[in-house]
């Protein structure tokens, strides 16, 4: 499940604001933000991170293209999952491919394919979003350095939200919209914390 949020630029309210009819503000172009996050949440309350779980850093990246070059992209990963997979609805996790297990059990196992035929997707894979017409965006918290700066810091994930949202509205051109594609993170941090 995603959330999708969106988001008018700063220059779309200065130009709704001289419009007397909002429906005559230009819009350029439509942008999409896919989002997602590495790293825990919390904080080391001993500052001791890398034991327990507990990362030093906090990212959220996300990938960023026109709305028309998004659909073009997705369709196109659609479309390979199904030739390798016999089916469009796979996950697909850099981790589970990287893990010897987590890559035999969901992939290999799971849809009878062969080592050469998984490689096969990867490199395909790659290959479509290198071709894409797509920007990366990324924030990261370095969960260490907000303890010694401040004595309450903020939310990690907040503080990487905020960056994040600022760099996705200075990269789109003025007059366009963006909407924003979060991927599910919802579940329990280690420190029992509902998401």
């Amino acid at each position: 499940m995603a959330v999708v949020l969106r988001y008018r630029t700063m220059s779309d309210e200065r130009q709704a604001d001289t419009h007397t009819d909002h429906a005559t503000t230009l819009i350029m172009s439509r942008f999409r933000l896919f989002v997602d996050d590495s790293g825990n949440r919390e904080y080391a309350t001993d500052g001791k991170y890398g034991i327990d779980g507990k990362t030093l850093y906090f990212v959220y990246g996300g990938i960023l293209l026109k709305q028309h070059d998004g659909d073009r992209l997705e369709d196109a990963l659609r479309e390979l999952k199904r030739l390798t997979f016999g089916s469009s609805d796979v996950e697909i996790k850099s981790n589970w491919i990287r893990q010897p297990k987590e890559r035999r059990t969901r992939y290999l196992e799971r849809f009878g394919l062969q080592e050469e035929e998984l490689k096969r997707f990867i490199d395909d894979y790659y290959q479509l979003l290198v071709q894409a017409p797509l920007t990366l965006i990324a924030a990261v918290v370095n969960k260490r350095q907000l303890q010694e700066k401040y004595a309450t810091p903020w939310y990690a994930p907040t503080v990487a939200y905020d960056v994040l949202l600022q760099r996705a509205v200075l990269a789109v051109p003025a007059g366009s919209t963006l909407a924003i594609t979060i991927d599910n993170i919802g579940g329990k941090t280690p420190c029992a914390n509902d998401l």
